[in-house]
């Protein structure tokens, strides 16, 4: 990873959703962050300077723009996320619109069907920068130069205008965004397994040669960007787009295949938002507040927390005025090198935290199980897969309640162009993430998990251990199908190590005996 990170001009072309969003930003150089470490060593040379993240950026304090009264900025626009083709929530409280204006100002909002729309304008024959009178929402811009107008909860459907009038300094303005759908919207976060573009995934090609079909599945990326306090809006690398072979070839390949076979099962406009950072650990996604509820677990595994928060800082908070469905989540490589003990208390303070930001307690969120490790073998592998269930072995469960999981153990893929810590079958992942999703998320009775081990007896010098959810059938080659873990079952040892049994001979020696690791999904689910 190259050390010298840099923050991008705003009028970049690199940057299509947004211009001139951070004026007070220049090149600046840090070393030693963790979300840019690559613990697994260098990144091939096919995939090296194409991860997003490898063109980061890291906010300096005061960056934003001020708006407000004694602020350095007098605009009226649209928060940087509301564009033409962009998907809003559909149903609950309906829709938040809000952005930034003159203080004190009015700012007037309609709402319309495109083709109402346009017969409105062709009545009045021209387009028109003042307001109608007695139609629409209004509101006064605050002290601090935002305005926010919720629209009524509205159902599946569109396209949609949404246009919006003010003054500034005295001068009549009008802003609008077009082709707006409302359906539902997946964040889809965590590192560069999540990032993985469609174009490099196995069967990649075939999707974007069709994905102009799947015109009501819209996407946008979040700019890669770090920052030790939160900001207001996000930065966007790539702006909402419908899907063609050019636009959709950089987006994510787990993230594209789930949200267009839901919109395919579903047949509603599905939105997804991209807000990933390759090598990142977890504790950069945890609020502080989060943090603050592990630091002494944390504090018995890593001395430093400088970095904690970072991403959360710059790539989640300045989403949550948004009102979305679930979250999906890629992660867990980067921890298994660096802090894998913490993992167990950051991944529920995690979906806690996310839940009550975006201000749904019991928020869908599906996770990805680690795949194979990478060719150098390292403990903290398995301790951070076990760490994703809470160290219970399935989701959901008590502690991490409406989390569902893609098993991914059988997705190996040594011979992958960009390590084998990037598993190609994104695919795969997308499909078992949706499946997940329609059992929790939308509540239709869909069988999402693999068989797992209900309980083991020990008979003679054998373990029995007894699976639910089958039957299980055997592919492959049977004396290397599972792999066995063993060591006191005692819950309250937050601190536990595992230790790899070479002989069954160990088994018989502990007599409480917990299984906490089975290769389930190298074994073919038949129901």
């Amino acid at each position: 990873m190259v050390d010298d990170e840099f923050v991008m001009d705003m009028d970049s072309s690199k940057l299509s959703g947004v211009s001139n969003v951070f004026a007070n930003i220049s090149r600046t150089k840090k070393t030693n962050l963790s979300p840019v470490k690559e613990p697994w060593g260098k990144i091939p040379p096919l995939a090296k300077g194409q991860f997003h993240y490898l063109a980061s950026i890291w906010l300096r304090a005061g960056a934003e723009p001020q708006h407000g009264i004694g602020g350095n900025v007098l605009e009226f626009r649209f928060a940087s996320y509301f564009q033409n083709y962009m998907v809003l929530q559909r149903g609950g409280k309906g829709a938040l619109i809000w952005g930034f204006g003159e203080p004190k100002a009015v700012v007037s909002l309609t709402f319309h069907l495109e083709w109402i729309a346009r017969r409105t304008s062709d009545l009045q024959g021209h387009e028109n920068s003042t307001m109608p009178k007695g139609r629409g929402h209004e509101v006064i811009v605050s002290d601090d130069g935002i305005w926010q107008i919720r629209l009524p909860p509205t159902e599946a459907g569109g396209p949609y205008e949404i246009r919006a009038w003010s003054t500034v300094s005295g001068t009549n303005l009008d802003i609008k965004i077009n082709s707006v759908l409302f359906g539902d919207v997946w964040l889809c976060s965590g590192q560069s397994n999540m990032e993985f573009r469609v174009e490099w995934m196995m069967g990649g090609l075939e999707e974007l040669k069709n994905a102009s079909s799947f015109s009501n599945v819209r996407f946008m990326e979040v700019m890669q960007a770090s920052s030790y306090a939160p900001i207001l809006e996000p930065i966007i690398r790539s702006g909402w787009a419908q899907p063609n072979e050019a636009t959709l070839k950089e987006f994510s390949g787990a993230c594209w295949y789930f949200g267009r076979r839901l919109q395919k099962t579903l047949r509603i406009p599905v939105g997804l938002i991209g807000s990933y950072y390759g090598g990142s650990a977890l504790k950069t996604w945890v609020d502080r507040e989060g943090i603050s509820n592990c630091l002494k677990q944390i504090a018995k595994h890593r001395p430093r927390i400088y970095d904690d928060a970072v991403l959360w800082n710059g790539m989640v908070k300045p989403l949550t005025q948004l009102d979305i469905k679930g979250v999906l989540w890629y992660q867990g490589e980067a921890d298994s090198y660096e802090d894998h003990n913490s993992f167990l208390c950051l991944m529920p303070a995690m979906i806690d935290s996310w839940r009550k930001h975006f201000r749904q307690p019991s928020m869908p969120f599906g996770i990805v199980q680690l795949a194979c490790p990478p060719e150098q073998k390292h403990p903290g592998w398995s301790s951070v897969r076990w760490h994703q269930t809470a160290d219970i072995g399935v989701v959901p469960n008590d502690i991490l309640r409406n989390v569902f999981m893609a098993v991914a153990l059988d997705l190996c893929d040594p011979k992958s162009p960009y390590g084998s810590i990037h598993p190609r079958y994104k695919i795969e992942i997308g499909e078992r993430l949706l499946l997940g999703a329609l059992s929790l998320a939308y509540h239709i009775p869909t069988p999402f998990q693999g068989p797992s081990p209900a309980y083991s007896s020990r008979v003679d010098n054998k373990v029995i251990v007894t699976f639910r959810d089958g039957p299980i059938v055997l592919r492959g080659n049977s004396a290397s199908a599972f792999e066995v873990c063993c060591g006191y079952s005692n819950a309250s040892r937050s601190d536990s190590s595992w230790n790899d049994c070479s002989q069954w001979d160990a088994v018989k020696q502990a007599p409480r005996i917990c299984v906490v690791e089975l290769l389930v999904m190298v074994l073919k689910m038949l129901s």
